[in-house]
């Protein structure tokens, strides 16, 4: 009996929380520039405020606000700066109470990002906006990869961290340092490999996070969630960006 309360309690809370796109507010926060493969923040968004973010047609772009650490219910909606009348994206609760979307514009220009308090109402409570270009720089002269972090906690990785190397020399280190969620992109040349290694932290199982290569953002390449065990140590995946054509004795051949 229990069970089929709670059953039933989830089933209500869900088609409760169910809502559509916030109307346009106009109250202007700031605008964005974005540069290749970089994130770029908003800070304190007000629930009622939108950030301006210029877009390029065909590009794909991830906004989020899964990173706000300061209470709230959040929601995305994004609207085309020229037709503020309806939404092209839309988001709420993808990340716990916080938002997340992936939008490939239509348009090029300056797209309206607006966060709202739920159930679309403006407050002063502050939202962090993330907004990343994930297909910049995706042309056929390079490699790009997209990275989803994840901290089922919402307190960061805890000194974990998804180290990248590129053709065995050091690249990057990637790594939440608090909230839910983050997403970063970067790019090398054809042919180079590319090699994941997983550096633990203290609380290793709250940790998941996705790899995806461009041009297929929907499907990652390699997935992991730590939250059932075991946790590994050191290299998990491993890539060769092969997006050029080699040819052969007059034929095309796709290096795998």
């Amino acid at each position: 009996m229990k069970y089929r309360i709670f059953v039933v309690l989830l089933v209500f809370l869900a088609s409760f929380k169910l809502q559509a796109q916030c109307s346009f507010n106009n109250f202007f926060h700031s605008s964005l520039t974005l540069v290749e493969n970089q994130t770029a923040t908003a800070q304190c968004v007000q629930g009622g405020q939108f950030v301006s973010i210029p877009v390029v047609t065909g590009e794909t772009y991830a906004l989020s606000t899964c990173n706000s650490s300061s209470g709230g219910d959040s929601q995305i909606t994004a609207f085309n700066s020229t037709n503020t009348a309806t939404s092209v994206a839309y988001d709420d609760d993808t990340c716990a109470v916080f938002s997340s979307v992936s939008y490939e514009a239509t348009f090029t220009g300056n797209l309206y990002t607006q966060v709202n308090e739920y159930n679309c109402v403006s407050s002063t409570t502050c939202f962090t906006l993330d907004a990343t270009c994930i297909s910049c720089g995706s042309g056929p002269d390079v490699c790009s990869y997209a990275l989803e972090l994840f901290d089922s906690f919402g307190d960061g990785w805890n000194g974990a961290s998804l180290a990248v190397s590129v053709n065995g020399s050091p690249f990057n280190n990637y790594t939440l340092t608090n909230g839910f969620s983050g997403n970063f992109v970067f790019s090398i040349s054809p042919l180079e490999e590319v090699v994941f290694s997983f550096n633990n932290g203290t609380h290793d199982a709250e940790i998941s996070y996705n790899i995806y290569k461009n041009p297929d953002l929907n499907n990652p390449i390699f997935a992991a969630d730590y939250s059932a065990g075991p946790v590994p140590t050191g290299d998990v995946f491993s890539a060769t960006c092969g997006e050029i054509p080699i040819f052969a004795n007059g034929f095309e051949e796709i290096v795998p």
